[in-house]
């Protein structure tokens, strides 16, 4: 990577606070590492999105279950993800990185948190894969979500392998342009389910 890497760069594991709790009456909502833009809230699409029938109808009692315990798991992931983000370590790594004129010590730092980002990304995989439903549309977006972490995972096992490639940012994103655009697709798409699946279950 460049030598100067902007905060964001080195902070890709922000996106883990793409699932956490919102404020007020707003539904965990997903993002992509930092080079994938946060999905805006948009009219849900695809085969799992309701109907627009289904808005004005009492939903089935077995999917409103279901469909709520994915989305506590869901916010579960966004709070763990959160205090990880928050923490001395990672504030105390972030901290060095700005400080230091030491090019290999500042990637030896990077990779650290990349590292860290991967087993937290990692965790919330094997949570939702623990996470049993019946449902059709609710098993459809955990496994969503599932692809979306898996993804962001290659993304940061990617950074890690070109880290002393001295790619920039753009560089990077270009070569691996593909993934980076599966990235924010599934993001957009984990973004608008959830935000369906919150008022369907209100």
């Amino acid at each position: 990577m460049k030598p100067a890497l902007p905060l964001s760069a080195l902070l890709s594991a922000i996106a883990l606070a793409a699932c956490q709790p919102q404020p007020a009456d707003t539904p965990a909502a997903p993002a992509a590492p930092a080079s994938s833009p946060a999905p805006t809230e948009a009219t849900p699409h695809g085969a799992s999105a309701p109907s627009a029938a289904s808005a004005g109808k009492q939903e089935d009692p077995a999917f409103k279950a279901d469909a709520l315990l994915l989305l506590k798991t869901i916010e579960e992931i966004g709070t763990q993800s959160s205090l990880y983000l928050d923490s001395d370590d990672m504030r105390r790594k972030v901290e060095e990185i700005r400080k230091t004129a030491d090019k290999a010590r500042r990637n030896r730092l990077t990779v650290e948190i990349y590292r860290s980002n991967i087993q937290v990304y990692q965790d919330a995989v094997a949570k939702l894969q623990d996470l049993k439903v019946q449902d059709k549309e609710t098993s459809a977006l955990r496994d969503l979500w599932i692809k979306k972490f898996k993804t962001d995972i290659e993304l940061f096992e990617i950074q890690i392998k070109e880290q002393d490639n001295g790619l920039s940012d753009e560089q990077l994103q270009e070569k691996y342009k593909d993934l980076y655009r599966q990235n924010r697709e599934l993001a957009q798409d984990a973004a608008e389910q959830n935000m369906a699946f919150y008022k369907r279950t209100r």
